[in-house]
Order: C-alpha cells, then sequence, then structure tokens
C-alpha cells in the first residue's frame, strides 16, 4: 500500500536503527569505543558473495556461512583487542578498518575497489530480495528480533 518512496525510506530507518542499536551496546552499555563495524559488514557480504557467485552456493547457504566466517574472525580479533580500552580500543579498530579496506581493495579476485558485481539476488521460496517490499519485512523482522534481544 505504500508507494516506493516509503518502503525504501522505511528501509533505511531500519538498517539505520540496526546500526543505532549496535552503537548503543558498545558504547552505551559496555563503555567501549570502535570504528570497525562496517569491516565486518564487508567481510560478511564479500564471503557470501564469493560463495555464492563462484562457488555455487545456494544464496541462503552462502549468507549463514558469510556470518559464520564473520562471527569468527570477529571471535579472533576480539581476543587480541577486547583487552584494550579508551582510546587504544579506538585507534585499533581504525588500523583493523583501514587494514581490511586495502585488503579487500587490493585482491585480484574481489575486482579492487569497485567491488562484485551481478551478484543473483537472495531468494527463499517465492520470496525475493529483487523486491523491495520484502526487503523492508526482513529488515523490520530483525530490527523487532534485534531491539528485543538487546533490551535483555
Amino acid at each position: 500500500m505504500l508507494p516506493a518512496f516509503y518502503v525504501t525510506l522505511f528501509g533505511y530507518v531500519g538498517l539505520a536503527t540496526l546500526v543505532a542499536l549496535g552503537l548503543v551496546l558498545l558504547t552505551g552499555i559496555s563503555g567501549q569505543t570502535s570504528f570497525g563495524q562496517a569491516t565486518f559488514v564487508g567481510l560478511a557480504a564479500y564471503t557470501t558473495t564469493l560463495l555464492t557467485r563462484y562457488g555455487g552456493a545456494p544464496p541462503l547457504a552462502g549468507l549463514f556461512a558469510g556470518l559464520a566466517v564473520t562471527g569468527v574472525i570477529a571471535w579472533l580479533l576480539g581476543l587480541i583487542t577486547a583487552r584494550l580500552s579508551g582510546h587504544f580500543l579506538a585507534l585499533v579498530s581504525v588500523a583493523w578498518g583501514i587494514s581490511f579496506f586495502s585488503l579487500f581493495g587490493t585482491l585480484p579476485m574481489l575486482h579492487g575497489f569497485n567491488g562484485i558485481g551481478d551478484i543473483p539476488p537472495l531468494r527463499v521460496g517465492r520470496l525475493s530480495a529483487e523486491n523491495p517490499r520484502v526487503n523492508l519485512g526482513v529488515i523490520l523482522a530483525v530490527t523487532a528480533i534485534v531491539m528485543a534481544l538487546s533490551a535483555n
């Protein structure tokens, strides 16, 4: 029932809410400052894309594998950096972000700083990520779940 503009706008609001919740948990609850969150988003995206586009994995399996790989790498980096606090954690997280940015941009299989194009959309049954209304439903559902989990 909503025009396409509002569907897109509410999707952005949901994504911004997820980002804000992550920052509240990190800075407001734990008292830490980190600038490396985008690194993990890129890592999950590239892993999912490589597995689905070049590895032949179904998109949903590639998505869960990308999340698992990102979780393991985040855990390993956390073992190193979680003991830091204050400006030291902030500086190290910036360094990790710059390191991964340079790595992602210089690996030939990732097509440099342009990234990988023509990624097949995620499909679950008849639902496709090509449809912005489906994306909005998923974004709102995930946002509601994360809000409920972060309240606890």
